[in-house]
């Protein structure tokens, strides 16, 4: 328990009484000591100029004098003038050494009557001495005559009187605890009154404002501002209720799964959705607060993904399985740290993915399947197309036909033309397909040496180069080599050259580059046309997005080809990116792991 503030108060006041009223004891005992030497000494003083006097008149009553001294318990000494002792009427002269050095000797020699205390060093007790000028034996010379009278000790002056400081001592030690016990209580009964004011604020749920009477005018405003606090501490605490309610609803609520858990990875919060994906039941649920997550979920792909965000904080986005009595079910999570003042820890968003994902293989295994089924009829019209153009070119029309054979020829080629469109996509499609199905398993890389490939997507689009007069650019080191595969590689250089060709002025140049930094291989494709507005590059990777749609249609695009580029570059376990200002150009790059070390 801790101590008592009035308590160290009241007993630190006490002290300091007593301790003031010794002092002042003490003072008087000095000054009423002081008084009775000045008194004793002019008594003493008196008797010495009676004795002088008598000892002047008759000189030869000095042995009846020292008699009647020693009687009252007073020493008589006459000394010379050179401090020699001549007589005492308590030790012999001749063993008494010289006295011109005592101070009330040497007052009395100057013609000063004079008196001193000290210890005698003949009877070593406090004495009184009085010493006053003394002409002796008819001499000239002037001598002294000293009394001395021993003095009692201040505590034996008062030992008839010695009840009395205990007694006022104990008496001002009760009236100080009194007054102060008094004083205390005055203090502390309003405080205590206020403290249960406060508990019962506490323990209302509703604020009711309690009165106090007798409260003394200090304490008035620690009363106010308390009324005060109460008052806020309720609107606060209602807030909060409400704010944990609409918490708890929106929790509930989430479709998706919510856990929250602390930085030992103790599950703090989760909902119901959570719940039912790691099939745990309502009363598992609540048995789940408080334990670690691999305990709680029973899963260690996601407790892995809790250990990773807690070590790295950072985001971690993560596709997880999950084997349940439905069957195997895809979770996407989402693992971010989060913290504030007093807390630290990590909320998982997990979303089951399960049935667009079946709908992504659906639709993959569509556009496979159809693109197979169509690629057949596609080459059957392209066939006969082609028999129908070569046919009507060699046969010779009659005049009257002309007309019809003209727009046979034109309408021939539009079939043509579209049927090796049609072959385009449908080349495209396949490729895309097998890109999206799982291309670690087909795709072989080998270490290459980069300018080469560059060279081949170069050659293949030189022609389209010459007719718009637009040189292509190949910065490369000869030495420079990665782990790739340089089939799709050419192809997504192709894509981009021929794009950058494609949407770019005559006379204008191409530019690639490829370089090493550190262990990433980065290709960069530049040109200098038009540019793509800024509201359109979050969209050019996807499947058949056209910037200009008029234009591309001209040009004969599939517009497939950069969604192309961006499963090559995943494939290879890298990226793609764009950046793009309008009027003056665009730069593609793509970035794949190097995978193998050299310095360049």
């Amino acid at each position: 328990m801790k101590p008592s503030m009035f308590r160290k108060t009241v007993l630190l006041v006490n002290a300091a009484i007593l301790t003031l009223t010794l002092l002042l004891m003490i003072a008087g005992a000095l000054l009423s000591d002081r008084a009775f030497l000045a008194s004793s000494a002019r008594n003493l003083l008196e008797s010495a100029h009676l004795a002088a006097a008598l000892i002047k008149s008759n000189p030869s009553q000095v042995i009846d004098l020292h008699q009647f001294a020693n009687a009252g318990s007073i020493r008589m000494t006459l000394i010379a003038a050179d401090g020699a002792v001549l007589s005492d009427s308590a030790a012999d002269p001749a063993s008494m050494e010289n006295h011109a050095s005592r101070p009330e000797v040497a007052g009395a020699l100057q013609g000063n009557p004079s008196w001193a205390v000290r210890i005698s060093s003949t009877t070593e007790i406090r004495t009184l001495y009085a010493a006053v000028p003394l002409a002796f034996y008819e001499s000239s010379e002037k001598s002294v005559l000293r009394l001395a009278m021993p003095l009692p000790s201040f505590f034996a002056r008062l030992s008839g009187l010695a009840w009395i400081p205990p007694i006022f001592l104990i008496l001002v030690a009760i009236f100080s605890y009194a007054a102060s016990t008094l004083i205390q209580q005055s203090i502390t009964t309003p405080i205590l009154k206020i403290t249960e004011k406060a508990e019962r604020y506490s323990d209302s749920e509703s604020f009711s404002e309690i009165e106090l009477k007798e409260i003394p005018q200090e304490l008035l405003p620690i009363d106010s501002a308390l009324d005060t606090m109460a008052k806020k501490i309720l609107s606060r605490s209602l807030e909060n209720t409400r704010m944990r309610s609409r918490y708890a609803a929106i929790l509930e609520s989430a479709s998706e799964g919510i856990i929250a858990s602390d930085e030992t990875l103790r599950i703090q919060e989760i909902n119901k959705a959570a719940a039912g994906l790691f099939g745990i039941n309502e009363t598992e649920r609540t048995q789940c607060i408080g334990q670690p997550v691999l305990k709680g979920l029973r899963n260690s792909l996601i407790n892995d993904i809790f250990l990773v965000c807690s070590r790295e904080k950072r985001l971690i986005i993560r596709e997880i399985p999950c084997f349940s009595e439905k069957g195997e079910r895809h979770y996407a999570v989402h693992a971010s740290p989060f913290e504030d003042e007093e807390t630290h820890g990590i909320v998982a968003i997990v979303s089951d993915v399960t049935e667009i994902r079946r709908l992504e293989r659906i639709r993959k295994d569509f556009v496979t399947n159809v693109s197979h089924e169509i690629r057949t009829p596609v080459q059957v019209i392209k066939g006969y197309a082609e028999i129908m153009s070569d046919m009507l070119e060699h046969t010779e029309p009659l005049s009257a036909d002309s007309n019809l054979f003209s727009q046979l020829r034109e309408q021939s080629g539009i079939i043509h033309h579209s049927a090796l469109r049609m072959e385009e996509i449908i080349k495209d499609l396949l490729l895309l397909s097998r890109l999206e199905r799982d291309p670690g398993n087909w795709i072989i890389k080998e270490t290459c040496r980069i300018r080469p490939i560059l060279e081949v997507a170069k050659t293949a689009l030189e022609n389209q180069a010459k007719e718009k007069n637009m040189p292509i650019l190949i910065a490369c080191l000869d030495e420079l080599e990665a782990e790739v595969n340089s089939g799709l590689l050419e192809q997504a250089l192709t894509n981009l050259v021929g794009n950058a060709l494609q949407y770019s002025l005559p006379g204008t140049a191409v530019e690639v580059s490829a370089t090493k930094q550190d262990t990433t291989l980065i290709i960069s494709v530049r040109d200098h046309g038009a540019g793509i507005p800024a509201k359109d590059l979050e969209h050019i990777f996807e499947r058949f997005y056209r910037v200009d749609k008029s234009r591309n249609r001209s040009t004969g695009g599939t517009g497939l080809g950069l969604a192309i580029v961006k499963h090559i570059a995943t494939a290879h376990g890298g990226t793609v990116s764009v950046e793009s200002i309008v009027g003056q150009g665009t730069v593609f790059t793509i970035s794949l792991p190097a995978g193998i070390t050299q310095n360049l």
